[in-house]
């Protein structure tokens, strides 16, 4: 199948003003970019990121760009999932999930079914919506079976975390930091896994996982949280907090995280987040 990706290369190259000769080097040679350009022969993997690299292009910037800035299927819906969720429009969540089973029941495309089952699991994660055994056992074979998560792979069970037992849980959280090894430089994976295991601590203090809250503490401590990532660390120390205060000798220490945490959503006027972290806070410490 064509996928003119050569001669779209070439549009980016002539807007940059960057000539074939200078792309050329030992590993590709000018011959083999004009043919590339003029769609007449395929260049490997290596050899497109290696052109792409040549022109300061990131793989995601080019795939944007040739699709005339229009998301891809599956980032055209969660845009939907989000929206739909914020005005908690759960029909219309609903009827997401059906368009997705009705494509896999079609084509039997099984990303079609995992849609399916990850838009489920967050309908269920607001109200009651019944995922059968099949349904999970399908999306943790899949889980199971990739060695290395993408994004999509992170996404899905990001979204779906709620609906899987807990012993499973903390199988796939611990292994996140080697299973995104080969993309943890991208700052979408990264996010991305450390939401997850954020999400992955707060059900070890909801179930009591004193062990395992405080291997997954170590790992957070360990990721390379950066300054920018001010909502990840605070939401991180939030959760790190209630469970020192809840499940150590350090309370005070633990109760001070939690504070200061809620004072910078508080003086940075983040008031509906601020309640929605203190009354967790309070659920999680004291039962209310």
């Amino acid at each position: 199948m064509k996928t003119n990706y050569g001669s779209f290369f070439r549009k980016l190259r002539l807007d940059k003003n960057i000539s074939i000769s200078s792309l050329a080097d030992e590993f590709i040679s000018k011959g083999m970019i004009s043919k590339f350009e003029r769609d007449e022969s395929e260049i490997s993997v290596s050899r497109f990121f290696h052109l792409l690299d040549k022109i300061h292009v990131r793989a995601a910037e080019f795939d944007l760009a040739k699709n005339m800035f229009n998301p891809t299927g599956f980032e055209s819906l969660l845009r939907k999932i989000q929206m739909y969720v914020i005005e908690e429009n759960y029909g219309k969540l609903e009827k997401l999930a059906m368009i997705e089973f009705t494509n896999w029941q079609k084509s039997k495309d099984s990303y079609s079914y995992l849609n399916f089952i990850m838009v489920t699991a967050i309908i269920n994660g607001h109200k009651k919506k019944e995922i059968s055994q099949e349904d999970l056992d399908f999306l943790t074979n899949y889980l199971f079976k990739c060695e290395n998560w993408g994004l999509y792979e992170l996404t899905l069970y990001t979204n779906s975390i709620s609906v899987l037992p807990i012993n499973t849980i903390l199988v796939f959280s611990k292994s996140l930091p080697q299973k995104i090894l080969l993309l943890k430089d991208s700052a979408s994976i990264l996010d991305t896994a450390i939401n997850a295991i954020i999400n992955t601590l707060i059900l070890c203090i909801e179930h009591d996982k004193v062990e395992e809250g405080l291997f997954f503490i170590k790992v957070l401590d360990d990721f390379p949280l950066s300054e920018v990532m001010l909502f990840e660390r605070m939401l991180f120390h939030v959760y790190k907090g209630i469970f020192f205060a809840k499940f150590t000798d350090k309370k005070q220490y633990g109760e001070k995280l939690i504070q200061d945490s809620l004072l910078i959503l508080k003086l940075a006027n983040c008031n509906n987040l601020y309640d929605i972290l203190l009354e967790d806070s309070n659920r999680l410490l004291f039962n209310i």
